[in-house]
């Protein structure tokens, strides 16, 4: 049996089957499934891991989300092949490929956008309130090391004059000595 209309009423009736097939079969799925993100993930994990590890986890989500559109293109291959054959088309379907997946609610898109960027600002406040940490542990040493500097030289200075003023006694000591050793000569001449 053969398609009795044209090739462009065909190619519309397939168009219309091929999107009707691959919805019936998405829908088996939420978006988390079919477009991972990171909150995805961090909502299936149930808790806030960083680093090597979530990247790890949103690789897995990716890659899970690749083999169910995988599977989603072999199912309807499969279902286009039947309806073929049912709807008398006289055509095999040899590929069915999915180029992308996109959300058709856009309040979803901008949901994600606003989680997005509170993410990214709570990032960024946490990384500039780290900074700020680092900043005055920094700054806190640097008193630090100022006053120590400060106390080991007025120690030293006052440790010098301490010494010079023995000094000065001392010389004053044994000027005195002297002083009073010829005075006590000069008396017993």
């Amino acid at each position: 049996a053969k398609w009795p209309g044209t090739l462009v009423e065909l190619r519309d009736e397939f168009r219309s089957k091929v999107l009707a097939c691959l919805v019936t079969l998405l829908r088996a799925y939420s978006r988390a499934e079919l477009l991972p993100t990171r909150q995805d993930v961090l909502m299936a994990e149930g808790l806030a891991q960083e680093g090597v590890e979530m990247d790890k986890a949103v690789k897995e989500a990716q890659t899970a989300s690749k083999q169910v559109q995988d599977d989603t293109e072999t199912q309807c291959l499969e279902l286009m092949n039947v309806a073929a054959d049912d709807g008398g088309w006289g055509i095999q379907v040899v590929k069915v490929n999915i180029d992308s997946l996109e959300l058709a609610d856009k309040q979803i898109i901008a949901d994600m956008q606003a989680i997005a960027q509170t993410q990214l600002t709570t990032k960024r406040k946490q990384m500039e309130g780290q900074a700020a940490l680092v900043s005055a542990n920094l700054e806190r040493e640097a008193a630090m090391h100022r006053a120590r500097a400060k106390a080991d030289y007025e120690q030293a200075a006052a440790e010098s004059e301490a010494k010079v003023k023995i000094a000065e006694a001392r010389a004053a000591s044994e000027i005195s000595l002297m002083e009073a050793t010829n005075s006590a000569k000069a008396q017993a001449e």
